[in-house]
């Protein structure tokens, strides 16, 4: 049976499809204050180091002469700090702290041109907005910035927040995202923060807490499954998250559990998140100033409170030995689905069904093989995992699309069902 004629997915697609386990590193060359207590009493909010930032690198203010030499090469810094992660295996999301109504709008056209240029295939995406952004200046903003983006490198994900009103951001991402969707347009990937410290959550106990986590991104079921058949799809990326929980709610435990709680509270995050999203990453690789454990990744790593993904875990002669498995089972798979459903089935959906089929199972097979095949760089352990399922999707549909392919929902189920059969054989 002849198959679609798509490519496998590129080194690009893997970086900037796959599920994202990561941290947050934190400003680069600005000194934000929430997370620091040693800002300057003057500048609370870091105002006059970013309008420092905004006057020809600090002519005139402040922040002139010998104190403005950090920013001069600065995105070169950036890049080549970009280049030593994608060397590793690492992607990198940069976030660039957009502020809506001014010319940052032009900041991001430059560095999406350097991305571009310079061919930085590590970058997973860029993030255009802040929590504040998005509850401060609606649509339109978003939908110049987005326009510029997109006539760069229309490939690049493009990651919104989504202000603490994920329905508000979804309704907006999925307007973007919707088939048949125009040429050159920017997928978006709403960006959410989770914590779980508000007034609310200080009246309850670590445990009822903990409980509550399984309850997080439920609301995303009702979007998912429809890329063919009502042309959504959306995906959600937890870009910050903590082990935190504000002291009135410890205090209704013996601090004797407090370890194993947090631990807990971590690994269910974890668990959710991987089960729920396209990827996660931890508030803080090593905060400064008002430290607190509880924020810091390498700690919290280390007792145990954020697991790796078990994907991410297996030797590579382990990879290797589960691809072989894999590839050796596929006929059988396929054909055992297939007669499972060739009562209810037309002979047109069956071959829509195989072609989708075939093309999930490939896919899901290469990102699980691209690290142990040396297909991306860092010879490290691991496979990967398709994290933004419904955007891939969405790429393969546009795709076959342009080679006159039109296809249906009995391509997607197809699709769907090689993804999982993949998954399934290989024990993830």
């Amino acid at each position: 049976m002849p198959d679609l004629g798509l490519p496998p997915p590129t080194v690009s697609d893997i970086f900037r499809y796959r599920y994202q386990h990561g941290t947050n590193l934190g400003s680069m060359f600005m000194h934000g204050p929430w997370l620091d207590n040693n800002v300057s009493e003057r500048d609370l909010d870091g105002s006059k180091e970013l309008e420092a930032l905004k006057r020809d690198v600090a002519r005139c203010t402040g922040f002139e002469g010998e104190p403005s030499l950090v920013y001069n090469n600065c995105w070169n810094i950036l890049k080549r700090l970009i280049v030593q992660c994608s060397n590793h295996g690492i992607g990198v999301l940069i976030d660039l702290k957009s502020i809506p109504g001014g010319k940052d709008k032009y900041g991001e056209e430059n560095s999406e041109k350097e991305i571009t240029f310079h061919d930085l295939w590590g970058v997973i995406g860029v993030q255009i907005s802040s929590e504040k952004d998005w509850r401060t200046w609606g649509h339109d903003w978003y939908d110049e910035v987005l326009e510029i983006t997109s006539s760069i490198d229309p490939t690049l994900p493009i990651y919104i927040n989504d202000g603490q009103n994920l329905h508000a951001a979804l309704d907006y991402a999925i307007l973007k995202n919707r088939l048949p969707a125009p040429v050159g347009r920017s997928p978006i990937i709403v960006e959410s923060h989770k914590h779980f410290t508000s007034e609310s959550d200080r009246s309850l106990g670590p445990r009822a807490i903990i409980g509550r986590v399984s309850d997080e991104l439920t609301e995303l079921a009702a979007h998912h499954d429809k890329v063919v058949s009502q042309g959504i799809a959306i995906d959600v990326y937890v870009g910050e998250w903590s082990c935190v929980m504000d002291d009135q709610t410890w205090k209704r435990v013996d601090m004797s559990e407090r370890p194993e709680l947090t631990k807990r509270f971590g690994q269910a995050q974890a668990r959710q998140w991987a089960s729920k999203a396209c990827g996660s990453a931890f508030c803080s690789f090593k905060p400064n100033g008002m430290y607190d454990a509880d924020m810091d990744y390498e700690r919290q790593v280390s007792t145990g409170a954020i697991p790796s993904p078990v994907w991410l875990t297996f030797p590579r002669l382990k990879v290797l030995a589960k691809l072989d498995q894999a590839e050796s089972q596929r006929a059988e798979l396929k054909n055992k689905f297939l007669s499972q459903t060739s009562a209810s089935t037309s002979p047109h959906g069956r071959r829509r069904f195989c072609l989708g089929w075939d093309l999930g199972f490939s896919d899901a097979l290469n990102f699980f093989a691209a690290m142990a095949r040396d297909i991306l760089p860092g010879h490290r352990v691991g496979g990967d995992k398709i994290g933004a399922m419904e955007l891939w999707i969405r790429k393969r549909v546009m795709e076959a699309s342009c080679l006159g392919e039109d296809l249906d929902l009995e391509w997607e189920n197809g699709f769907r069902t090689g993804v999982d059969d993949f998954y399934n054989t290989v024990g993830i």
